[in-house]
């Protein structure tokens, strides 16, 4: 029974005994119910051996109604019965006074929900007037899947416990049986050690008896009845209540089939080194849940309903809990889905989502959902809204991107594997994998197109749909970057402001890395037009940058100028050349020299190239002038060379002439007489 159900039967307990005394036969006047005064000693004592909680009330009723006395009469007020609210499963019922037994009657009131004993005492009370009134009564457990949750055996049990009398003047004992863990969850009770030297939890002098209310939960888990299966390799054990062959046989087998078919599903192997341990427990069932996983324990404890669906669910958090994600709404519509799909493929079981609204009882926001748990505002209506919702969620994600887009997710979020990967292989990011990484994963890793929009509808708060729009903004411009930088993969200083939602950072960055493809885009276009291909180095520190883009830059502008160098040196190249052009590079091979600065730069050896091509720029450039010299210096060479000929044939003739000017001489020479 939920503990909403019990607080709600004990609302009307106040009414109910001022009821009960009400009607009560009067003769000659019953005392208004303020005059009687109730002090109660209550103790609960589990025995569960024989399956009930003994109940014992030691009362004390005292008349503190004045007699009314006039002139002529004296009224006499008394009370001769008192109403005590029981639980509905206390069976029984015995009140006896100085030892004699007491009429007692009991009947359920509030259509059922409750039980209230009226107690006719051994003579009228008048004023000033008291009786002891010993109650006691049995709480009996019922079998498993009953309908009420009060379950009493060797291993387990749970009830809860009330009070009853005045102010300050009630005390309540509930007694830990030997070899349990008992705990004591609601109004407060302090944890006492009795004469006997058994344990028990006590309060006295409530100051509200009728709100007061504890929940006590026991186990002896020695007292369990245990069976193991084992699940590659590693022990599952399931243990059962005493007698409940029954959900031991269910639980063992849906594990045994259905743990193979969820790993599949998940895509990742069993995440438990330590055995995983299934009790049987009501617990869950008193807070509104069929089971529950037991974080950092590997532990399960699931009702006694005889489901497979839960059964395959619970287990299902062994991967969430330990491994995916730590929003409750998404481990939960995972856990409902796979387990669904299980059920229904294996056990015929066949369950589904409800469809949504967002106008419902109980709608949150799935983010506020676990939120609005733990200030324990959440109601019954608000629950169900939040597990209908998600797995309505899941179920839809799933058909769109398919169970293998699903396990894309859960590897990245198991790896913590960045959600925006690049050229590089994936990097890691915080572990903590909350709502903002699973939508992202869904985008980015299974391509879902539908993620969003749900997002924005179901799942996320009104605190956070201003950065739910810088989202969508920043990865508009981020496409937008992916896309123009085409084999060019979006570095990781953009992709991790992206994945830590630091959308101001990203989209500085975004503009700044669009600087580096404009810059690549126009290198290319003058690259295409010289018939190169640019080397690998600026695509390398575009997608390594992890910071800024400056070496990216940089590199790119190192491209730039030896193409600069390069184009000009082919336009000199290709210019019409005159004699003197011709004749200066006479001995030296241009095209070569172009051919060499084109091969470093494909090698990325820019400097080199850029001397290559201004050291063909220059030869260009001077070879005029030096074809000009070379023909000056060859007509000198020439003219000289024509001179000297011109005086040896000269100086040849005249050898060859002088002997005849010799031999005349004498006589055209002789000296006169």
């Amino acid at each position: 029974m939920p503990r909403s159900l019990v607080r709600a039967r004990l609302g009307t307990v106040a009414a109910l005994v001022v009821t009960a005394l009400a009607s009560v036969p009067t003769a000659p006047a019953l005392a208004d119910t303020a005059g009687l005064r109730m002090e109660a000693d209550i103790t609960y004592t589990p025995l569960p051996s024989e399956g009930v909680v003994r109940v014992r009330s030691e009362i004390s009723v005292r008349n503190t109604m004045p007699n009314r006395v006039t002139t002529t009469t004296t009224s006499r007020s008394f009370f001769d019965a008192i109403a005590v609210p029981l639980p509905l499963e206390a069976t029984n019922v015995v009140a006896t006074s100085g030892g004699r037994n007491l009429r007692v009657d009991v009947e359920e009131v509030d259509e059922g929900e409750l039980l209230v004993a009226t107690i006719r005492l051994r003579s009228r009370l008048f004023f000033d007037n008291s009786q002891q009134v010993l109650l006691t009564f049995d709480i009996k457990g019922d079998p498993p899947r009953s309908f009420d949750p009060v379950r009493i055996n060797p291993a387990y049990m749970w009830f809860y416990a009330w009070a009853w009398g005045d102010m300050d003047r009630t005390s309540i004992t509930v007694v830990s049986p030997p070899g349990f863990d008992m705990t004591v969850e609601g109004s407060p009770m302090q944890r006492v050690e009795l004469e006997d030297g058994s344990a028990a939890w006590r309060a006295e002098a409530i100051a509200e008896p009728l709100e007061f209310l504890v929940v006590v939960t026991g186990t002896r888990d020695e007292a369990l009845e245990r069976t193991t299966v084992r699940y590659n390799g590693r022990p599952i054990v399931v243990r059962s209540w005493p007698g409940d062959m029954e959900w031991r046989e269910v639980v063992s087998t849906t594990l045994e089939r259905g743990l193979p078919l969820l790993e599949e599903l998940v895509g990742l192997p069993w995440p438990l080194d330590r055995p995983l341990v299934v009790t049987e427990a009501v617990a869950p069932n008193e807070f509104g849940y069929a089971g529950w996983y037991v974080i950092g324990e590997d532990a399960i404890e699931i009702g006694e309903e005889l489901d497979e669906h839960i059964i395959l669910h619970e287990a299902l958090h062994a991967w969430l809990n330990q491994q995916l994600f730590d929003a409750r709404w998404i481990d939960e519509g995972l856990a409902n889905e796979l387990g669904a799909i299980v059920a229904r493929t294996e056990f015929d079981q066949r369950l589904f989502p409800t469809a949504v609204r967002t106008t419902a009882s109980g709608a949150v926001a799935l983010n506020a959902w676990a939120d609005v748990v733990v200030a324990d505002e959440q109601s019954d209506e608000g629950e169900e809204y939040g597990y209908n919702t998600s797995w309505w969620i899941t179920r839809r994600l799933i058909g769109e991107v398919g169970i293998e887009g699903m396990q894309l997710v859960f590897q990245a979020a198991a790896a913590d594997h960045i959600a925006y990967q690049g050229e590089v292989p994936p990097e890691t990011v915080d572990p903590r994998d909350d709502w903002r990484r699973y939508l992202d994963l869904l985008e980015e890793l299974a391509g879902s197109t539908e993620a969003t929009e749900l997002f924005e509808e179901y799942v996320i708060t009104m605190f956070e749909r201003d950065a739910f729009e810088a989202r969508s903004e920043s990865r508009a411009s981020y496409a937008d970057l992916a896309r123009s930088g085409g084999d060019w993969m979006p570095p990781l200083a953009v992709r991790m402001p992206m994945s830590d939602w630091d959308f101001a950072l990203a989209s500085e960055r975004i503009d700044r890395a669009a600087e580096v493809i404009a810059l690549r885009d126009d290198l290319l276009a003058t690259a295409d037009e010289l018939g190169l291909e640019l080397p690998e180095t600026m695509e390398a520190a575009y997608e390594s940058a992890d910071g800024g883009f400056s070496q990216a830059l940089a590199v790119g502008a190192r491209y730039g100028a030896a193409m600069s160098v390069l184009e000009e040196a082919g336009e000199a190249l290709r210019a019409d050349r005159d004699f003197y052009t011709r004749m200066g590079l006479r001995g030296a091979d241009p095209e070569a020299m172009l051919g060499a600065a084109r091969t470093d730069f494909r090698a990325d050896d820019t400097d080199r190239a850029i001397e290559r091509g201004e050291a063909l720029i220059a030869l260009l450039e001077a070879a005029p002038d030096r074809g000009r010299n070379l023909v000056f210096t060859w007509a000198a060479w020439a003219a000289g060379l024509l001179l000297l000929v011109a005086l040896a044939a000269w100086w040849t003739i005249r050898r060859r002439r002088k002997p005849q000017l010799d031999a005349l001489e004498p006589d055209t020479l002789a000296p006169e007489h």
